[in-house]
């Protein structure tokens, strides 16, 4: 569905930046989530090593686990203030768009008819 959407929104050439945009922002969060994952596991894995615990690894991997659906949530947060940013900006060029061709064929007529 998602990539419905995203087809239909970046259908008009004149919106491939934005799509570009879209996309490399995608790929920029998806990083920082995978970075943000694996320092939580770190910084827990440091931990339990520090206290001696001989689990360490386990507890560490468990609690990182179950931290990944609040990352999750914060990166589809991010994700959709800057998706509808991109909406906006999409409708601000269709509008452009069409604005510009209106106007276009608002002159072809005038010059047709002699004006």
């Amino acid at each position: 569905m998602e990539q419905l959407l995203e087809r239909v929104t970046f259908e008009d050439p004149a919106t491939h930046p934005l799509r570009d945009r879209w996309e490399e922002t995608k790929r920029e969060v998806q990083v920082l989530f995978e970075k943000a994952c694996t320092e939580e596991y770190e910084r827990r894995l440091d931990y339990y090593r520090t206290c001696g615990e001989s689990d360490a690894e386990e507890r560490a991997k468990r609690e990182a686990t179950l931290i990944r659906p609040m990352l999750t949530e914060e990166r589809e947060q991010r994700l959709a203030v800057v998706w509808a940013e991109i909406q906006r900006r999409v409708a601000a060029v269709l509008a452009d768009k069409a604005a510009a061709e209106d106007s276009g064929s608002d002159e072809s007529r005038a010059d047709s008819s002699g004006r």
